[in-house]
């Protein structure tokens, strides 16, 4: 079993070097409140309670905004300040620590003097909610989506009849107004054994962009698990990280599981390393999608023919400009515990290690000389590891710019989501002439720093 997460403040320091460079600054919606609309404002530092008309006048507590929020028909977002908010837990409502509303747009990340949302920085005002063990961080049974934007998330335990979505459960009845989920962190939240998403759950289509998901435990997609309940779904996933979730090893989907019913599933520019399952150790994709540069490492199944890295079930799925290397079954190493999946899988222009079945042409296994896939630390599947691509990797620049998905989360906030995906998970702009295999290009954030 994975040992336990260091300190959040540690952990925060880490996820600034792994998140995308695009994403210290700025925000992906528009950067002021709807005309007519209320912003609420919390700051669990402002002293004494007030009504979050300004910053001098914030909530103390969140669950009081939100509620607040419920009430009036105006608001629509609600601003969080630096610090932690703990939820109920064991000492009051276990079901949610902080119970969402219909419509709101919940952001963190303000140091508290903002007059606008892209004024904030939300890498370097860290903004914790702590389920103190409740079943759910932030607890969404709505009618129809909202938005949570910019924190870390941590804390949750969802068991008994609420045991789904330890760190965020969302439970919508239409998907009209689909759910979206940006720039946060998952960290170190459980469900049940038999329950969904440690880290997070919809059931319904959503957006999850720009997060990163540490040593969350579930029965099923351990960090994420995302439902396609309606006609017309499309679940997106886009420019995330998937480290070390799935624990000892039970059912599926230790990074990342999706239930794609009737729509569709778009996976892009993300990592799944050492993730632990019995089944889809990386990611498990039950239908139909698309996967395109993902790079998937090391990640494990203790199981005969497991898949260790990417499992599609009954699925006819496109998995394009990938690294599967080092994911390993009880057998090893083979192409099975990299890739496996059936009817019908394309995979193109893909790095597999114990490349076999799948085409040569366009598909190779070779070493990606990844920079340093232990870190510092010598540890797999932990913080430090850096994937980036070394000099004279056979990965860089061998991609497929023409297979590049549609940049439906709109990475870039130019409000075009028919573009190609613009940018890799560091920020980077991904040139059409130029197009790597695997989440990053060749140089990065961190690639430029370690020279």
């Amino acid at each position: 079993m994975k040992t336990m997460s260091p300190p959040l403040s540690a952990l925060f320091i880490l996820f600034i070097a792994l998140m995308p460079l695009g994403c210290l600054t700025g925000d992906d919606d528009e950067t002021t409140p709807p005309q007519g609309s209320t912003v609420l404002r919390v700051n669990g530092g402002s002293g004494s309670p007030g009504d979050g008309s300004s910053w001098a006048n914030a909530f103390a507590d969140l669950g009081e905004a939100i509620a607040a929020a419920g009430a009036n028909s105006s608001v629509n977002e609600i601003w969080v300040a630096a610090g932690s908010y703990e939820g109920a837990g064991p000492r009051g409502d276990r079901a949610g620590a902080f119970n969402m509303v219909d419509n709101i747009r919940l952001y963190g990340g303000f140091a508290g003097n903002e007059t606008e949302r892209d004024e904030r920085d939300w890498l370097a005002n860290e903004t914790i909610l702590d389920g103190n063990g409740a079943s759910h961080v932030i607890s969404a049974d709505l009618t129809s989506g909202g938005t949570v934007d910019g924190f870390t998330i941590t804390g949750g335990n969802a068991t008994g009849n609420a045991r789904d979505g330890g760190g965020v459960y969302f439970s919508i009845a239409s998907f009209d107004v689909p759910p979206t989920v940006r720039n946060c962190r998952f960290l170190d939240n459980r469900a049940d054994s038999m329950g969904f998403g440690g880290g997070m759950y919809s059931n319904v289509a959503t957006t999850v962009a720009n997060c990163v998901f540490i040593g969350n435990e579930a029965g099923n997609g351990s960090g994420l698990h995302l439902s396609n309940s309606f006609a017309g779904d499309h679940s997106i996933v886009a420019n995330c990280i998937f480290i070390g979730n799935g624990g000892e090893f039970l059912g599926s989907g230790g990074g990342l599981e999706i239930a794609n019913g009737a729509g569709e599933v778009t996976v892009v520019g993300c990592v799944f390393d050492g993730n632990k399952a019995e089944f889809g150790s990386g990611f498990d994709l039950s239908g139909n999608g698309t996967i395109a540069n993902c790079t998937f490492m090391r990640n494990e199944s203790r199981l005969s023919l497991g898949a260790a890295g990417l499992r599609c079930f009954n699925s006819v799925a496109s998995i394009v400009n990938c690294i599967f290397y080092e994911n390993f079954n009880h057998d090893g190493a083979t192409e099975t515990a990299q890739i496996s999946g059936y009817p019908s899988l394309t995979v193109a222009y893909c790095c597999v290690d114990s490349l076999e079945n799948f085409p040569a042409d366009t598909n190779f296994d070779v070493d990606p000389l990844f920079r340093d896939p232990d870190g510092p630390d010598m540890l797999h599947g932990t913080e430090d590891d850096n994937l980036h691509l070394s000099g004279g990797s056979q990965c860089s620049g061998s991609g497929n710019a023409a297979l590049l998905p549609a940049d439906f989360a709109d990475l870039d906030g130019d409000g075009d989501t028919t573009e190609p995906t613009p940018v890799d998970l560091d920020g980077i702009a991904i040139g059409a002439a130029n197009v790597s295999r695997g989440a990053y290009q060749t140089s990065g954030a961190k690639a430029k720093d370690e020279g």
